[in-house]
């Protein structure tokens, strides 16, 4: 039920070029006429079940010519262009591969034609057939029932009458505007456009008062935010809503045609209140409190508003924020407005305050009591809740951010309606493949260039799924700065479009990755703090074949810093405490899980199904540079050489073990680690664990495989068993490498120098350079001759004098290992000085050990 005979229109997000999504053709006017029913009902609205109309948005419209249709009417269609074009697979009739066209609708490199229906709902919108004065409505009605020409309708080229003529032209070349988060200025410039107004009125539509929508850091929550500005502001002109939401060739984006051109219910309806929370903590004795910053913020904000919308205020506090928003909503009823308040980047600053100052973020969640007054942030929201009892106009607040501890720490959660794990909501931020495929085809490649290079972005950025059945995203950050690169040309240009064998993609990452988008600290520092099982989590996210799985229920509700770190304080760190043992089975604890649902947040782990009875979400890193971007890529040691696993494993040697653990400890940047006067074996075997393990998650291709004896021991002997710590193999096992690892703190040697004895003592989190230096400084027999402390060593090695006679003992350790887990097999042992490594091979005749 198409209503009318199909063109090709232009697209909602500016003209499309074929290679994307091209117009349809082909299909003969009587394919087209076989589409509708034989009989209507007198009204549309006696129209049940799936024959109900339904509003068509994006690349859809653009695929069908038409704005309103049915989803057996659009499924039958597509059926039919496939089988016009060839596309089945010749094995199965029942599947196709879709072209261009199709994929960028469908989202899949193949399909079933039973799927069809499943693939096209997120371009879909329902229509309320109750209320005939709907326009979409009427359009529908006047389609069906041949009631003369389409109200309001834009063809192709046609501009609507109340338009702004743009000065410049459809055809000129796009904008990468990088880093760019207002749409005005995006727009102005001819930045490139991703339509997601529809989102706008969706929310718009929806009954809740308040909205919180969570997404990782430069995915596009400012720039919705931005857009929801324009949007509903009393000021925007029909000017300026022509400027952002039609396209330069006069084709509207979904929120235009949604709102009948500003026209609508909510659109240029509201005092918008834009709020920016993303405030620069300072240091030192003179820092003014967070709480005067805070206030400060939204002071400004509010006095700014009271001077664009002329709103009175009774009485304003410069020392309350609060009271000065309530007086504002006040004035704001009074004059008979609606308000809407937008909150961006709510937590930006207390997921830093988390790991640096855990008092300062206990003292903004905090509740009243004992006559002191709630936290700041608390008593925002608290405040943000009442402003509905105050005015009798309608009062709306939108909220994003990171992760929800800080909104629920601050009681904010139980009032706000959160979409970020709702279906209909997965793509409001972030890019699909046919968005990247319009991408593409304006940064001057040729088909042939085309193909590998969008291969690589996949490899790279695709892969963020917020709920189990929506398609893959890309981030937005991370494609503008690839385009950007691109466009720019130079050896960058050159690396990317090189040909190469796909198993040397890694080796792009230095080209691929912006450095203004990594993983935070915050988060690792937080995992490290908060419970061995939160510890667990970090580094199972990037273990090769780890299937990780957390309870549905828990993944999609929000949680307090409480829960993530039920008994450790912020200060403790859990991965230099010896003394911590490691938690044989974590995933059955609710830290564990609390602590991958926090990866999620961050965009460190992605969902990647639900189990079948949807009891169970399995999460994993999305693509392969959130794997390199936990730590430096190998490169000086693995990077440029693919094979020298391989190689070490099948040869193995004492330099090779040494190249790979220096090239471990010394590529690490997460901050998950720092080499300091605690770090342990646990810190040297998790390293190592973490690095290797998610640099073989990265090239299935490569021959080895890195296990823990962690939980698995060994039999030594009657009534002793044991648990060496590393294993590397090749898949077959037919080599194999032990890795026995022992560390040497720095303030555990005797020094002859009383300056390098204060050095070593000092806490901090790296090792003091001037004992760094002297340490690198001697020869292999100097640090076996260096004298150790006995009150720093423990078990065995208590008795042990120096350097060397660690090594000695730890040799005749791995003995007994070595021939406990079976032939053929390598054995070393490392020894960690400082911040490199001695290594020696046990061999059978010990005397040439």
């Amino acid at each position: 039920m198409l209503c009318a005979p199909l063109s090709a229109a232009a697209g909602s997000d500016g003209p499309v070029p074929v290679s994307a999504v091209g117009p349809v053709r082909g299909l003969s006017m009587g394919d087209r006429e076989a589409l509708l029913p034989l009989e209507y009902p007198e009204h549309p609205a006696k129209l049940k079940g799936p024959h109900k109309p339904v509003v068509v948005n994006g690349v859809l419209r653009r695929f069908l010519g038409r704005g309103v249709s049915t989803r057996p009417a659009i499924t039958r269609y597509i059926s039919r262009y496939v089988r016009a074009r060839g596309l089945q697979v010749q094995d199965d009739r029942t599947k196709f591969r879709p072209d261009a066209n199709l994929r960028a609708i469908l989202g899949v490199e193949e399909c079933t034609f039973l799927q069809i229906g499943k693939y096209i709902s997120p371009h879909l919108t329902k229509i309320d057939l109750e209320d005939d004065a709907d326009r979409l409505l009427r359009e529908f009605v006047s389609s069906v029932y041949g009631k003369g020409p389409l109200p309001n309708e834009i063809s192709p080229g046609q501009r609507p009458s109340n338009q702004r003529q743009h000065s410049r032209s459809p055809a000129e070349e796009v904008k990468w505007c990088y880093g760019e988060d207002q749409i005005v200025t995006l727009r102005r410039q001819n930045g490139f456009f991703v339509d997601k107004t529809r989102f706008i009125v969706m929310m718009e539509n929806d009954a809740s008062t308040h909205q919180v929508l969570l997404r990782p850091s430069r995915s596009g929550k400012s720039l919705l935010t931005s857009q929801m500005q324009v949007y509903h502001d009393i000021h925007t002109t029909q000017e300026l809503f022509d400027e952002v939401f039609l396209n330069r060739d006069g084709s509207p984006t979904d929120a235009y045609v949604l709102s009948s051109g500003g026209t609508a219910e909510g659109a240029r309806a509201y005092c918008v209140l834009p709020l920016d929370f993303s405030i620069q903590v300072h240091s030192g004795p003179d820092a003014p409190p967070l709480d005067k910053l805070f206030r400060d913020v939204l002071n400004g904000a509010m006095l700014v508003f009271m001077n664009k919308y002329r709103v009175h205020v009774s009485q304003w506090r410069e020392d309350n924020a609060d009271a000065n928003l309530k007086a504002l909503a006040s004035g704001v009823g009074a004059a008979g407005h609606q308000l809407l308040v937008l909150v961006d980047e709510y937590d930006r600053t207390f997921n830093q305050l988390m790991r640096e100052d855990p008092i300062a973020y206990q003292d903004a969640v905090a509740p009243a009591r004992d006559r002191r007054p709630a936290g700041f942030l608390r008593a925002f929201y608290l405040t943000l809740k009442s402003l509905p009892k105050l005015i009798s106009t309608r009062v709306r607040s939108f909220t994003t951010g990171i992760a929800p501890i800080a909104l629920t720490d601050s009681s904010g959660w139980n009032v706000a309606w959160p979409l970020t794990h709702l279906g209909e909501y997965a793509e409001c931020c972030g890019f699909t493949e046919a968005d990247v495929e319009r991408g593409l085809s304006q940064v001057g490649l040729t088909e042939a260039e085309r193909i590998p290079t969008l291969r690589l972005m996949r490899k790279f950025y695709n892969g963020y799924k917020f709920e189990s059945e929506s398609q893959p995203l890309y981030l937005a950050a991370y494609v503008i700065y690839f385009f950007k690169t691109l466009q720019r040309g130079g050896k960058e240009r050159a690396a990317i479009l090189k040909e190469r064998d796909e198993s040397k993609d890694a080796l792009l990452a230095h080209y691929m990755k912006d450095n203004n988008v990594s993983l935070s600290h915050n988060v690792t520092s937080v995992l490290r703090s908060s419970s061995r099982a939160g510890v667990v989590a970090l580094q199972d996210a990037f273990q090769a074949s780890k299937e990780l799985t957390v309870p549905t229920w828990e993944f999609e509700s929000p949680f307090t810093l409480a829960e993530l770190s039920p008994r450790t304080g912020a200060s403790v760190d859990l991965v230099r405490d010896p003394m911590t043992q490691t938690v044989t089975d974590a995933s059955t604890s609710r830290a564990y899980h609390r602590a991958l649902t926090l990866l999620f947040y961050h965009g460190v782990l992605s969902v990647r199904r639900c189990e079948e009875d949807g009891t169970l979400t399995v999460l994993n890193p999305p693509n392969l540079l959130a794997c390199l971007d936990h730590f430096t890529q190998l490169k000086m040691a693995l990077g440029s050489d693919i094979l020298f696993l391989e190689r070490l494993i099948a040869t193995p040697s004492c330099q090779h073990i040494t190249l790979l653990v220096d090239a471990v400890l010394h590529g690490w940047d997460s901050g998950a680690l720092a080499l300091d006067s605690n770090f342990s074996e646990q810190c040297l075997s998790s390293a190592i664990e973490a690095a290797v393990g998610g640099w073989l998650r990265t090239q299935p291709s490569v021959d080895a495989v890195l296990t823990t004896g962690r939980g698995h021991p060994v039999d030594l002997g009657p009534g002793r068993l044991g648990f060496h710590d590393l294993m590397l193999q090749n898949k077959s096992g037919s080599s194999r490498v032990l890795l026995e690892l022992k560390v040497v703190r720095v303030n555990g040697i005797l020094y002859d120098d009383e300056e390098l004895t204060k050095a070593a003592g000092r806490r901090g989190d790296f090792v003091d350079a001037k004992v760094d230096s002297y340490l690198n400084s001697l020869s292999y027999q100097e640090k076996l001759d260096l004298r150790l402390n006995s009150k720093y060593l423990y078990g065995l090695y208590c008795d042990c004098k120096t350097v060397g006679d660690l090594v000695m003992l730890a040799l005749r350790q791995v003995e007994s290992y070595h021939w406990a887990v079976g032939q053929p097999v390598r054995s070393f042992v490392v020894v960690l000085v400082g911040t490199r490594a001695l290594v020696a091979e046990y061999v059978v005749d010990e005397t040439s050990a």
